[in-house]
């Protein structure tokens, strides 16, 4: 598998979501994923370039991977597993 998944947690609201897509990759997907906890003193500002850092990152590995990056049949299956809980 080419794909491999980091998520970046910093709010416990966010955190079952976090782990159930981690879950969703790996079941579905056969994508291997890590969690990496980030500081909440700093989280605005990790949040923002981390968030700048993975956008220009998705659009490289899709272009690389010669794939529509606006295409969400992927999403659309995530969203509705995340609804089911």
């Amino acid at each position: 598998n080419r794909f491999f998944a980091i998520f970046l947690e910093d709010n416990s609201f966010l955190n079952n979501r976090i782990n159930l897509t981690a879950k969703f990759f790996g079941k579905y997907l056969g994508i291997d994923s890590v969690i990496f906890k980030i500081s909440k003193k700093n989280a605005i500002r990790d949040f923002l370039s981390q968030f700048a850092l993975i956008y220009a990152l998705s659009f490289k590995l899709a272009e690389i991977n010669k794939i529509d990056p606006f295409e969400n049949l992927i999403q659309e299956r995530l969203k509705k597993e995340l609804k089911k809980r």
